[in-house]
């Protein structure tokens, strides 16, 4: 009778299992940076009191928008 030939046992760092973890590591940084830093951000955020708006501007010259700050500008300088 034959004895059974030895059973090979798995080994957790073997070569296809640093190849794969070596081609996983970009797409995981991607995922980390661009989907897990802003959701652990937002988290931070929520038990922080911040205010998340700059403070009001202040009007240059009384104009509601640019361009009328800038036509007032242009018509002072060519009237005066």
């Amino acid at each position: 009778m034959s004895t059974p030939a030895p059973r090979r046992r798995f080994h957790w760092w073997n070569e296809e299992t640093r190849f794969a973890w070596a081609a996983l590591t970009p797409a995981l940084l991607f995922f980390a940076a661009f989907v897990g830093f802003p959701f652990g951000y937002s988290f931070y955020l929520s038990f922080h009191d911040r205010n998340m708006t700059p403070p009001p501007r202040r009007k240059q010259c009384g104009a509601h928008f640019v361009g009328q700050c800038w036509h007032r500008e242009r018509a002072r300088a060519r009237f005066a």
